[in-house]
């Protein structure tokens, strides 16, 4: 009876202390139940109009989970960059290798990138080969209902990949509007911020509340109020209740000057 006894016990605490996403409570929660800390052109981090500070790796160690990356063609290769990749960009083959390393390094975390890709399907999918990514990458298609954080975990399926634009590519690379639906990602003071859905449809089931402001100039400094945690966690409860969803995704520049990752904590517990 002992041997049992301590097996049961074992599970249990194994089961008690296994945190998924940084949290016990997240594991047996769907994946669109769960609300993400997400950077705005997260590898905008050149000189000129840069939408963060911070690299990819600094990001995913301060609780970032989710990216939108925008994707180019520039000196023969799919570069991550916002617009102009010649003012500041990185072949997207270096931000997948950091993506690779800190998914082998962290088993019990999901990530998710939502991509604006101005280049073809199958140039994304041959990127993602050569970083040996291929293997966490969860295929949502057929799906009849949306996995746990725990699932997901379980099956090593830790990666899920959108693209507003779609042009090929395999089945993986899922057309986001199919998938979610948006806030006006355009407003040039928080003043200006609200519920109104800008892109795909309210019944879909990933709604992004982008929370950025596009300020030309000066935009580290117009972003601090957003950034707030008060801020944050107001404008996602107000939308929730106007648009009867909770925000999966929260997106922000300039994630660092304020409480992006605290926020979403605490909304993941209400």
């Amino acid at each position: 009876m002992m041997p049992l006894l301590l097996l049961i016990l074992t599970k249990l605490t194994i089961a008690a202390t296994l945190a998924c996403n940084g949290s016990p409570a997240l594991c047996e929660r769907a994946y669109n139940d769960i609300t993400y800390p997400t950077t705005h052109n997260s590898t905008s981090t050149g000189f000129f109009a840069t939408n963060q500070v911070n690299g990819m790796e600094k990001q995913l160690n301060d609780g970032i989970r989710a990216f939108m990356i925008d994707l180019y063609q520039y000196n023969d290769q799919v570069y991550s960059c916002h617009k102009f990749c010649f003012l500041g960009g990185s072949p997207i083959s270096e931000t997948l290798n950091i993506l690779k390393k800190f998914l082998d390094q962290n088993p019990h975390e999901v990530l998710t990138i939502l991509f604006e890709s101005h280049v073809t399907g199958e140039k994304v999918e041959s990127s993602f080969q050569n970083s040996k990514l291929n293997s966490y990458l969860y295929d949502p298609t057929h799906q009849k209902h949306w996995p746990t954080l725990l699932e997901l975990i379980k099956a090593n399926k830790r990666l899920l990949i959108f693209t507003e634009i779609k042009e090929g590519g395999p089945s993986w690379y899922s057309p986001l509007w199919d998938y979610a639906f948006d806030t006006s990602y355009s407003v040039s003071d928080t003043d200006n911020f609200d519920c109104r859905i800008n892109r795909g449809v309210q019944k879909n089931p990933l709604f992004i509340l982008n929370n950025f402001v596009t300020n030309i100039f000066g935009r580290k400094m117009a972003n601090k109020k957003a950034n707030t945690f008060s801020f944050i966690v107001e404008r996602a409860i107000k939308c929730q209740k106007a648009l009867s969803h909770r925000p999966n995704f929260i997106a922000v520049d300039f994630y660092e000057t304020g409480e992006i990752v605290k926020a979403v904590n605490y909304l993941n517990q209400l």
